[in-house]
Formats: structure tokens, sequence, C-alpha cells
């Protein structure tokens, strides 16, 4: 493989303004909209559509670029960009209630629709013959989210969250520029719509297999209906690991200023909170291979569950920050231990022939999870309180957990 010096710096830095940026609108999101005059429950409607709307993007932005062969991933994330900097200026000045609405729901949508166009690249880059050290540039993503997270939440609670349009104006611009920069670095393959189709999660480009499942290269790839009846556990391992993560988007993404706020908490405290989980995550994620020579897929995948019930526990439980920010230390053992290990577990489990289709279904799981996860979490706190709406997300995590469980197989 050729090297280039200078293209994994700046790919790590899509990555760190894709993960700082995604803090903004996403992470802030509840901060914003409350702040606009929103009710939670139509803030839940607000990031469910944009999570479906980027769902239908998704696969359509990946059979554009195989079908016009003139574009480029460059090409086409420089122009969602430019998009995304117009409604976020649009944003500064006054308007209605749908209008705002409209113009952030399309700039969420292109911001849930931009993350596989960054992992496209990496795998068309090196395609291409370019090397890129993607832990590393997976760790800048990391501690640009934690960054951002607590100057941010500091910054809005001493002036105001009006203030936030502008901060994505600013780090949508650096993201352009950085997509500018790789312009002319090759940005398309004869399999760019499957990379931008699948690798919706930060995804390493490339995944090792166990020899066994190698073996069965040849066979031919199940349809959806058969791919469900052949591989059940697996299926019922999707399930409930959907009902874990309904509660971990609830508490780490979407209400999270709703659960600060009944502790005594606020933006800056939120800020901190969820730069804990960034910063803990980085030395798990980059040690988890050797973690899995040690101990296997499904050891660690199991270890992760009993993590998420401990840290939705201290969630529940938490009467104070204190409590609160310790809960976000589990983060260490719970998602950044299950999210390389469900992508390993998958590739190594199911034969290549029906692995683009596992793959794309624990995509799909993260994406069902976030819609019910805002839809549901939203009308629980517009009828009752965070309380209420944790007591109820926690319950469905904990069933989940029981089923994940129990159907984690024995995959080294």
């Amino acid at each position: 493989m050729k090297t280039f010096n200078t293209i994994t710096p700046r790919y790590a830095m899509l990555h760190g303004f894709y993960q700082a940026s995604y803090s903004l609108t996403i992470g802030y999101a509840s901060v914003y909209l409350l702040a606009q005059g929103y009710s939670d429950a139509i803030i839940g409607i607000i990031l469910a559509v944009a999570n479906g709307a980027a769902a239908v993007l998704q696969p359509a932005l990946g059979t554009l670029l195989d079908k016009k062969k003139s574009l480029s991933v460059q090409m086409v994330s420089v122009f969602m960009l430019l998009i995304m900097i117009v409604l976020s200026a649009s944003l500064i000045s006054s308007m209605d209630l749908l209008p705002r609405a409209i113009c952030i729901v399309l700039i969420f949508t292109l911001e849930f629709s931009l993350q596989p166009m960054v992992n496209a690249l990496c795998f068309i880059l090196e395609h291409s013959g370019i090397r890129l050290n993607f832990g590393f540039s997976r760790g800048i993503g990391s501690i640009s989210y934690a960054i951002a997270s607590v100057i941010i939440g500091r910054l809005v609670s001493q002036y105001s969250e009006s203030l936030l349009p502008v901060f994505y104006v600013a780090f949508f611009a650096g993201f352009f520029a950085v997509f500018l920069s790789l312009w002319k670095v090759p940005g398309k393959t004869p399999s760019a719509a499957s990379a931008a189709d699948t690798a919706t999660e930060d995804l390493p480009c490339s995944q090792s297999r166990d020899t066994e499942t190698e073996t069965s290269a040849a066979a031919a790839p199940l349809s959806l209906w058969q791919f469900c009846r052949t591989y059940r556990r697996f299926m019922l391992f999707l399930f409930g690991s959907m009902m874990i993560f309904f509660m971990l988007f609830i508490t780490g993404n979407f209400f999270t200023i709703q659960i600060v706020t009944a502790i005594g908490g606020s933006t800056s405290e939120m800020g901190l909170a969820v730069a804990i989980c960034a910063a803990v995550e980085l030395p798990v994620m980059g040690t988890f291979n050797k973690m899995n020579k040690k101990l296997p897929i499904y050891g660690l995948l199991r270890i992760s569950i009993l993590f998420f019930i401990l840290k939705f526990t201290l969630i529940l439980l938490a009467k104070s920050m204190p409590v609160f920010y310790l809960a976000q230390f589990m983060e260490a053992g719970s998602y950044a231990l299950y999210y390389p290990g469900a992508a390993a577990y998958t590739n190594r489990l199911l034969p290549p022939a029906d692995l683009v289709k596992g793959q794309s279904m624990l995509t799909a799981m993260f994406t069902v999870s976030g819609i019910f996860g805002s839809l549901i979490g939203g009308f629980l706190l517009n009828i009752a309180s965070p309380s209420f709406m944790l007591t109820v997300s926690y319950t469905v995590a904990v069933i989940g957990a029981v089923i994940t469980w129990f159907s984690v197989q024995k995959v080294r």
C-alpha cells in the first residue's frame, strides 16, 4: 500500500469535526429546542423524523454514487455541508416554530447521513492503496466530542442557547474545509455505494473473520426472510440489543438535559457528563483487540451487558450530579466494549455471503432504537416526568439485557 503522510491527519480531522458537530447538534438538541419553545413530545418527533429520514437518505446516497461515476464521496459531502451551513445560518435569525423545526430536521438528517460518508471514504482510500490509521482517527473523534461537549456546555450555560446555531456554522465550515482539502484524493471505487450504505456506524474499514467462516465464502446469500429464520439467535441478539439501546439513546443523546436538570444540574454539568463518556471510551476501544486475545467475543459482550445495567441503575437512582457522573464512567465497560464487540461478533458469526446483510441489520438496530427512544422518551416526558421515563426505559433495558445475554453464541 502507498502511504500518504498528510492524508491520515486530514482524515482524522474529518472524524474530529464530525464528532464535535454531532455533539453540538444531536447532543445539545434538547437544550436548543427547549429554549426555542418546543415541548418534549415535539422534540421526540423531530429527532425521530430526522433518524428515519437519514435511514432513507443513506442508501440513496450510496446508489447515487454508484450511478453517477463523475461524483465522489468528497463532492457529495461538500454539497451536504454547504446546505447545512446555509440552514444553520438561517436559524440565527428569528423564525416561526414550524419553519425552524423543518430546518432543524434537515440539519439533523444530513448530520446523521454524513457519518457513513466519512466511513465510506476510509474504505475507498484503503482500496485505492492509501494506508490510514482508523483507530487514531476514531480516537481524535472521541477526544473532539469530549472537548466540544465541555466547552459548549459552559458557554451555553454562561451565555445563551441561541449561540448554538452560530457554532453549527463554524464547525460545519471547518468540516467543509477539511473535505475540500481531500477533493483530489481518490473518492470513488466500484463498491462505493455498498461502503456508504453499510458503514453507518464507526466501524473499522475491515474486520477479521474466523477461518471457519471463510470456508463458506462461496455460499449463496440468503434472502431477508431466510436470514431471519436461519439466524434466529442472532435476531434475538439484535432485538435484545435494541431494547438496551432504547435507554442508552434516551439517557445519553436525546434527553440528557431533562435528566440532568431534574437532579439539579445545568448545561455545563451535562457537557461534562457527556465528555466523561467520550473520554473513557477511547482507551477501551483502542485496546479491544488485545482484550479479545484473552477473552472471547461472547464473554466481552456479556461483560458489556452487565456494565450497561450498572450504568442504567446508577442513572435511575441518581439524585445528585456526582452519582450521575459516576454512571458515565460505566461507559468504559458498556458501550465501549459492546460497540467493537458487536461488529466483530457479527463478522465472525456469519458467513461472508450474509455478512453485509448482518452488519446492515446491526446498523438498522441502532436506527430503530434511536427512533423509538426519541418518540417514546419525548411522549413519556410530556405526560409524566424524567423519573417516570427512566423507570420505563430501565424496565425495557433490563428485559433486553436478559434476552441479549442468553442469545449470544459462543464465538471467539
